[in-house]
């Protein structure tokens, strides 16, 4: 029975983690200046801030 109610939650898991896996993380031209490069850095973390936050929400519900 518990592996009924922890299989969904190990699908989202396991897609949050290849969706992150896929993100582009290289690293940023070197012609940005480090504003602009802390921007970038900034909303990549957010992005992944963010559907870390969706799943903790979906599994606590």
């Amino acid at each position: 029975m518990s592996a009924t109610i922890i299989r969904p939650a190990k699908e989202k898991l396991e897609a949050l983690l290849k969706e992150i896996q896929e993100m582009d993380l290289t690293p940023s031209e070197q012609m940005l200046t480090r504003e602009e490069t802390r921007q970038q850095h900034e909303a990549r973390k957010r992005i992944i801030e963010e559907r870390i936050m969706s799943q903790t929400a979906y599994w606590y519900t």
